[in-house]
């Protein structure tokens, strides 16, 4: 009988690229949504007349700043308060005591 050939196979596939090529473009993506994720504050106002969350756009000299999230009215029935999504870009500008306010056509 004749002794098999045992041959050794390639050790990298290139199959392999495929996957490989997948896994480095999610980690991509993961990593800049990470890192151009923005923050949420809260913010209490009288009254949301006129304000949709999900659709009210917060401005800041003509320029999207945030969105609204959420709106849940107080315990007390007296105001609202507001849940916003803000931009990481305007992190900087923002401390305890800044000034909002609704804009009515």
């Amino acid at each position: 009988m004749d002794k098999p050939l045992i041959s050794k196979s390639q050790r990298f596939s290139p199959i392999w690229i495929l996957p490989l090529t997948a896994l480095c473009i999610g980690g991509w993506l993961l990593l800049v949504t990470i890192r151009d994720a923005g923050f949420n504050i809260t913010i209490h106002f009288d009254s949301a007349e006129g304000i949709t969350a999900g659709k009210t756009v917060v401005m800041y000299k003509g320029i999207p700043v945030g969105t609204v999230d959420d709106m849940k009215v107080d315990d007390d029935l007296q105001g609202v308060t507001l849940q916003i999504k803000m931009k990481k870009r305007c992190s900087k500008a923002l401390s305890e005591d800044t000034k909002f306010w609704i804009v009515k056509p």
